[in-house]
């Protein structure tokens, strides 16, 4: 996975958290932190499907640990 995927998804990690405990142990969700949860979702899927192109490789391979031209 690209770096930048793992980074977003880093972002559900309190979403989770907020929906399971809801989920499990029944807490009730406010106002506030239903605002929190869509605008996670959003940022995430922001990122996820507008990011940059990947920039092409500028020639250097490495092979068995050596960088070559």
């Amino acid at each position: 996975m690209p770096v930048q995927t793992v980074s977003i998804l880093g972002y559900l990690e309190p979403l989770s958290a907020l929906i399971f405990s809801a989920v499990i142990l029944g807490e009730k969700l406010s106002l506030v932190q239903i605002a929190g949860a869509m605008l996670i979702l959003g940022d995430v899927a922001f990122g996820e499907l507008f990011r940059p192109e990947k920039k092409r490789a500028t020639g250097r391979k490495r092979q068995n640990g050596i960088m070559n031209e």
